[in-house]
């Protein structure tokens, strides 16, 4: 694999261009194992998830006045240019907590937020020991990003760094496209926007100014990043004490919890449950019962899991009782310490099934106790240590319209699937007929294609294993795919032409260390940009407290 080549899978974390459709189809599968920097470059107009978080409260009147409100090195800001990193620090915040709860709890996502987006944050406290209040520490949190982000355009403008052409013409297309961005979120100007969310100091100007600086660090990060190569024998050594962390795992686990052979204990005047030593150790004992039941079924298959648990009397009435399937699931993210280490074994066959107990322990020194709070039944259905090559292809998508049910469900008929797919055909028998080469076929997704940017030929670059939808990835990694190989699949999108352009040389498993390799290093460098700059003063006005950075 070369070395540019090498470098397109770390361009992903500062630079990625993915479309919507393939964002979507990336959505429900397991993402390529990349550990976020610290600097995280706004390159978009932001538009808060959460329209009552309560941020022109705490710094109005400070932007209002405009006054100085922190020195970066050789760089003043105004508490209007500080008020950007503030704001985007709060959105950055809760499009976290978002993204971590929405899909669980729907519209109930805010209450994990810590606070109250209908009061103003410095009325709200983020520590009550410390006497913090959410406000102070989103301040807290923008002058780090800040120092941050000048340290790092510090640097950039002392050693010449030059934004390429591409980049310089998409700074360029801020100012003139603000005004269409700000009606798009339903603002009548960019003038609007900016001052109904950032402040009254908020100006085209000091907005461009502060993507500017975005840019260039962005860049820059980048540029530095591209310098960064490892041999194999780097990430060899590198592995060596963390060869699982690249592991993933397919199983089917079950807790038979002591709790719930408990039974209704005894409740007090306050509504308090308390239990007997001998109802614990009766509970302790029917649980483990049901474990050993468990474990000497015989059970090889999920199918015989599920039909063994709901036979356990416990589950008499449960009808939805059954074993939880995981599949492609990292070391790290295994859902139990206990299942980690099972699982971890080299021993460890595919359809060997075991339980392991859950020991809690409480106490220090002579009061130290340990105490079993249930048992994990694992079936174990496959590891897979990531060794597969990355691919990449190209494709054409002819997509689905969709109707709702009366259920409100996305449903395609048969005509559209129909005609939707002669439209696939006509265009693979067109390239057929045509130069049939890769540049052509390129080409034409570019000018047929229902996804994508118009200008990269349908390109899919190092595509690893559980990226893709089902049909799309099982097209891509079927064995004896080669070069030039061309097919049609149908996926909840639509018909995609395929094109297979390559098997890259570098395995899943290398992309991920090399990945984590260079997060490390440009990390560190970026930390020691950020310490060496100097924090001279601030001065944030209008604001009911006074902050002295060292």
């Amino acid at each position: 694999m070369s070395a540019s080549d090498k470098k397109k899978l770390r361009k992903e974390q500062y630079a990625a261009t993915l479309t919507e459709k393939q964002l979507q189809e990336q959505k429900e599968a397991k993402k390529l194992k990349t550990y976020t920097l610290t600097f995280t470059v706004v390159m978009l107009l932001v538009v808060a998830i959460v329209l009552g978080v309560s941020v022109s409260g705490p710094i109005q009147s400070a932007v209002n006045q405009n006054t100085h409100a922190i020195t970066f090195g050789e760089h003043k800001l105004s508490t209007a240019d500080f008020s950007y990193y503030y704001v985007d620090a709060i959105d950055t915040y809760c499009n976290q907590v978002y993204s971590s709860y929405s899909e669980t709890f729907g519209n109930y996502w805010s209450m994990f937020l810590g606070f109250n987006t209908d009061e103003p944050l410095d009325e709200q406290m983020y520590d009550e020991e410390k006497g913090t209040t959410w406000a102070q520490w989103f301040v807290d949190t923008a002058i780090e990003n800040a120092k941050q982000s000048y340290a790092i355009y510090e640097d950039a403008l002392k050693n010449g760094h030059k934004l390429t052409e591409s980049e310089q013409n998409e700074l360029s297309l801020i100012a003139k496209n603000m005004d269409t961005l700000a009606q798009y979120y339903g603002y009548s100007n960019a003038k609007e926007y900016l001052r109904i969310y950032y402040g009254n100091g908020a100006t085209l100007e000091n907005y461009t100014n502060y993507y500017t600086v975005s840019a260039y660090v962005s860049s820059y990060v980048r540029a530095y990043s591209d310098t960064l190569e490892y041999s194999d024998e780097a990430i060899r050594e590198y592995e060596k004490d963390k060869y699982i962390n690249y592991t993933r795992f397919d199983y089917s686990f079950y807790l038979v919890n002591v709790n719930d052979y408990l039974g209704e204990g005894t409740k007090d005047a306050d509504g308090k449950v308390t239990y007997t030593d001998k109802q614990k150790e009766d509970a302790l004992a029917a649980a483990k019962k049901d474990a050993e039941t468990l474990k000497e079924a015989g059970i090889t298959t999920e199918l015989k899991f599920d039909e063994a648990i709901k036979a356990l009397t416990i589950n008499k009435d449960n009808k939805t009782a059954a074993s939880q399937k995981k599949t492609g699931v990292f070391y790290e993210d295994v859902t139990y310490k206990e299942i980690q280490e099972w699982l971890a074994d080299d021993a460890r066959k595919d359809n060997e099934f075991g339980m392991v107990p859950i020991i809690n322990k409480t106490g220090e020194g002579e009061n130290a106790k340990e105490e079993i709070s249930g048992y994990l039944l694992i079936l174990f259905q496959g590891r897979d240590d990531c060794k597969t090559n990355l691919v990449s292809v190209r494709h054409m998508l002819s997509e689905f319209t969709y109707h709702l049910d009366a259920d409100g469900n996305k449903k395609v008929d048969d005509a559209t699937k129909a005609q939707v797919k002669k439209e696939a055909e006509d265009w693979l028998k067109a390239w057929k007929e045509g130069e049939a080469t890769e540049e052509s076929f390129a080409e034409m997704a570019n000018k047929n294609s229902d996804d994508g940017d118009g200008k990269s030929g349908g390109l899919y670059e190092d595509i690893y294993p559980g990226q893709m939808v089902e049909a799309f990835e099982k097209w891509c990694f079927e064995e004896g795919r080669k070069t030039g190989d061309t097919g049609i699949i149908e996926t909840e999108y639509g018909y995609h032409v395929m094109y297979f352009v390559k098997h890259q040389d570098q395995t899943y498993r290398d992309a991920m260390i090399e990945n984590d390799m260079l997060t490390e290093d440009v990390t560190e460098w970026m930390d020691k940009l950020t310490e060496a700059l100097k924090v001279e003063q601030v001065n944030l006005k209008g604001l009911e407290w006074d902050y002295v950075v060292n």
